[in-house]
């Protein structure tokens, strides 16, 4: 059976027994059943996307950045402010918790339960999966942009494409699991598109400032760097490939090299 038939079976099957419970007259909480048909169609995937998160989870690390990121705007003197703050907090962390060990898309009950706060105090932050993922993107986007960012040691724009390189392969290996995540379902949500599109759009823009001006001119080439440096053929080599941290840099590495070998300085 195919994906989407399966994806299909299972509606079907959840159709039934809502109806048998409605039958039997034990109808589930209305914020719960509300949340379920939510995340019922928004969160099927297929067989081989669930073991791609699969192997992105064995990527995910606890990052101080990422809490700070969390933390960002500090405890308000407030106290009801404050209490509304730290259940945000909560939910933010349990959503990042659970992409990070395998849920690729987590129910709003699941990150309620993995919280520990209630189910309507998840809707009450946040209206619906769109807005939550937008403020993991913000979040992400806070913490490991400005490595990005910070100036090269290099002079030389080939050495620098190196030292871009190793800062990538850093976040992608702190990001993987989300990004894996987010990429996934963008096809489903029109957040998602936009967040993903944007991504690219400014991963090139930080590659192409380091390009000169005729290997920018030079679309096949510039493409092929473009390709080397991207996080999916860093996933390849080491998720696809299985490849360590060390051997996954070292093959980049070197398929930039041949590349950056028949361009003129």
């Amino acid at each position: 059976m195919s994906a989407f038939g399966i994806r299909l079976d299972l509606l079907g099957q959840y159709i039934i027994a809502s109806r048998r419970n409605s039958l039997d007259g034990n109808a589930e909480d209305p914020d719960i059943a509300a949340a379920r048909r939510r995340d019922w169609c928004f969160g099927m995937i297929g067989v081989n996307e669930q073991r791609e998160l699969h192997r992105g989870r064995l990527m995910a690390r606890k990052s101080t950045v990422v809490e700070n990121a969390i933390e960002a705007e500090g405890p308000h003197s407030d106290g009801r402010r404050e209490r509304s703050r730290t259940s945000r907090g909560k939910i933010i962390r349990a959503m990042m918790d659970l992409i990070a060990t395998g849920y690729n898309d987590p129910s709003a009950a699941r990150v309620a339960e993995k919280a520990g706060v209630g189910l309507r105090t998840v809707f009450r932050h946040f209206d619906d999966k769109d807005s939550i993922f937008r403020e993991m993107d913000q979040i992400l986007n806070d913490a490991y942009l400005p490595a990005l960012l910070e100036p090269y040691q290099a002079d030389n724009w080939k050495d620098q494409l190196v030292e871009l390189v190793e800062r990538r392969a850093k976040v992608f290996e702190a990001i993987a699991p989300f990004r894996i995540s987010t990429s996934l379902q963008r096809f489903n949500s029109k957040v998602l598109m936009e967040n993903y599109k944007r991504l690219l759009k400014g991963e090139r823009k930080r590659l192409f400032a380091i390009l000169p001006q005729h290997v920018r001119k030079d679309e096949q080439r510039s493409r092929a760097i473009q390709l080397a440096t991207s996080f999916d053929t860093w996933r390849l080599f080491r998720h696809d490939e299985e490849l360590s941290r060390k051997k996954t840099l070292e093959v980049i590495k070197q398929l930039l090299q041949d590349i950056l070998d028949q361009i003129p300085d």
